[in-house]
């Protein structure tokens, strides 16, 4: 079928020449809230048969014309990722982009929900991978003197989600920069433990430590090292 066109390529194929035509528009009239506008992407098997293991279930491309051809420089991709059962269909979702040339996948979501950025199989919630180690940065709009550059955070969904933290703070200059760590104790709220200072001075108890390490307790500071029986310490 063409729209827009006689001589179509696709089961569907739409051509627009103006920019106010160049859509597709879905609309539901509806008053239950699940309910929404869907594309499906279905996909079995010759003969309605099962699908495998690595099989493609559908694909979205993008692409734009280069003055010679069509070249799709990006699109998300379904794959089977495992052994389809009877409700159960295991499915990674991959994302394509192109600098140049062939488009490349540069993030996944495996089937079990962990995130990849540079690798096809994420061990972790989050993982990045790069031939010369993977990344992730944190970064603050506008420097500034005292700001907050990034935090990680620690915590328990359904008790308290921010109950350690780790936080780089802008040290007196906009290039400059401290580690500062938290905790919490039971019933207690976030507080300060220990600080990296932007000159490498470590602060256990204190804001602003004056020497390689300072350790400060009000009542009685201590610091304790402990050897095995039979090693000195």
């Amino acid at each position: 079928v063409g729209i827009g066109t006689a001589t179509p390529s696709q089961f569907l194929d739409i051509l627009a020449t103006q920019e106010s035509d160049a859509g597709i528009r879905v609309t539901l009239n509806c008053d239950l809230d699940s309910q929404g506008p869907q594309l499906i992407l279905n996909r079995a098997a010759q003969n309605g048969g099962i699908v495998d293991d690595g099989d493609v279930l559908g694909i979205i491309k993008f692409g734009g014309y280069d003055g010679n051809s069509v070249e799709n420089s990006a699109k998300i991709e379904a794959t089977v990722n495992g052994t389809p059962s009877n409700d159960n269909m295991p499915t990674d979702l991959s994302f394509y982009t192109a600098s140049a040339g062939t488009a490349l996948e540069r993030m996944r979501i495996a089937s079990d929900g962990k995130v990849g950025i540079g690798t096809n199989d994420p061990s972790f919630t989050l993982h990045a991978n790069h031939t010369n180690g993977g990344t992730v940065g944190l970064t603050r709009t506008a420097g500034s003197t005292a700001g907050v550059l990034g935090s990680i955070w620690f915590g328990n969904i359904d008790v308290d989600t921010t109950i350690a933290n780790i936080r780089g703070v802008q040290d007196g200059a906009t290039d400059s920069a401290k580690l500062v760590f938290q905790t919490e104790v039971a019933g207690g709220s976030l507080t300060e433990r220990m600080v990296i200072k932007s000159d490498g001075n470590v602060g256990i108890g204190t804001t602003n430590p004056g020497k390689d390490l300072e350790v400060y307790n009000a009542s009685e500071p201590r610091i304790r090292v402990t050897a095995g029986a039979n090693s000195n310490a």
